[in-house]
């Protein structure tokens, strides 16, 4: 769906707040080839730029100045990555010795104005990030999940039309350059537009606005881009696959689709999340482990992207086969008048106190309101009316077209047929 975006910066006010917030998204095609070359970047632009090139001197700056927070961050919804600069700062009347102008153009320079060299980033500084995202990769696997986790993505994602397999990383990791980070970083950043979102205290909102065009200028007055947040897959035949490992524990992975996925479904998939994973109700933890004792732990994940639910279980081999019924027990549980309205109330109440709780964060609504705009992005409160009014008959259906199209047990240590 192709969207439009106004480059003019948008301000809400926020009542009763000491600091303003200003955020910055810039929105691109992600590709997974991309995903390392996007890490490198956002570290090197919040630890360095062309007149603080070393961190310790970088983060005092950020001290010297009054600056409450920078950071760089980034998040990937479908086909769209957003990368997003945040720089929070003080109510300009609150401490005599804040410069407003000198904060926001510290704020640009770290990002138009990085540490660079012969049309690279500083090589030295890259050197050292790249070496550091190495290390950190030493003691892979660091556990159990996480070993059970990527090799069973390479299972179901056998023609890798998803995230950014484990191999794929640690490959890229190895080989990207200097040259490459930087082609990365004049794409995204340098000939890119941005949304800017400027919030909190406004008391100075002309001033603020002022500055912030000096050194924020963009060509345009409004730019689109394509958000396409969905990548619902195909149906992919059933296998099933038997491992040997040197762990401790056995792993069952049950991989679970939704069977010709809408944009509508997506909230009916959160919610059935919610049955099986979520505090108030945690049916997979509590049939399997609470109730019969069965394992040792377990972990249910989904993805409203991709239309996909992954059961992992830790458990002892011998108990597999009660395991798997038990667990296609809770689906069919789920479709019982009495325990659905069970779960449907369990999770209104949840919802309720989540939002009740949220309101003590007066920042919630604006952040809520952000994301919204940008990433079609579904709050609370969308997620409460949406379970209020969820029918029985609308989750069966829904139910019967989760299809269990991947199975992958990892037996410990000898596997016995």
């Amino acid at each position: 769906m192709i969207q439009k975006f106004s480059t003019k910066p948008r301000f809400i006010k926020v009542k009763d707040v000491n600091k303003t917030i200003i955020r910055l998204f810039y929105l691109l095609p992600h590709k997974n080839s991309d995903v390392v070359s996007k890490i490198i970047m956002k570290r090197i632009l919040s630890s360095c730029n062309s007149i603080y090139t070393n961190t310790t001197d970088f983060k005092r700056n950020i001290k010297d100045l009054l600056i409450m927070d920078y950071d760089v961050s980034s998040q990937t919804i479908g086909n769209v990555c957003v990368i997003v600069f945040r720089l929070v700062i003080p109510k300009s009347s609150l401490i005599d010795d804040f410069s407003l102008e000198n904060s926001i153009k510290f704020f640009y320079e770290s990002i138009y104005k990085p540490f660079t060299n012969n049309n690279s980033f500083d090589e030295e500084h890259f050197k050292w990030e790249k070496d550091f995202l190495l290390e950190r990769e030493k003691d892979y696997p660091n556990s159990i999940n996480q070993f059970a986790a990527d090799t069973f993505e390479d299972f179901y994602d056998e023609k890798r039309n998803q995230d950014i397999h484990y191999d794929e990383y640690i490959n890229n990791l190895k080989t990207i350059t200097n040259k490459d980070v930087y082609k990365f970083y004049k794409k995204s950043i340098i000939n890119n537009n941005f949304i800017c979102y400027i919030y909190g205290n406004l008391d100075d909102k002309k001033n603020i606005a002022s500055i912030f065009n000096k050194y924020f200028k963009q060509d345009k007055k409004l730019f689109s881009f394509d958000c396409n947040f969905y990548k619902f897959q195909k149906l992919i035949e059933y296998k099933e696959k038997k491992i040997k490992t040197k762990y401790n524990q056995s792993v069952v992975n049950l991989y679970y689709q939704v069977d010709n996925m809408k944009e509508d479904d997506v909230l009916l998939l959160t919610t059935l999340y919610y049955f099986l994973a979520s505090r108030e109700n945690d049916l997979i933890y509590e049939v399997l482990r609470n109730k019969h004792n069965l394992i040792y732990n377990s972990y249910v994940t989904h993805s409203n992207i991709y239309a996909s639910l992954i059961i992992r279980v830790f458990f002892s081999i011998e108990d597999l086969k009660t395991i798997i019924d038990l667990i296609n027990d809770t689906f069919e549980m789920i479709k019982k008048e009495d325990n659905f309205n069970l779960y449907k109330n369990r999770l209104i109440k949840a919802l309720e106190y989540d939002i009740l709780s949220q309101k003590d964060d007066l920042f919630n609504a604006p952040n809520d309101k952000i994301s919204k705009y940008i990433t079609n992005y579904d709050s609370l409160s969308d997620k409460l009316k949406f379970v209020k009014k969820l029918s029985l008959n609308d989750m069966v259906k829904f139910l019967d077209r989760i299809k269990l199209t991947r199975k992958m047990i990892m037996v410990a240590g000898d596997m016995h047929e």
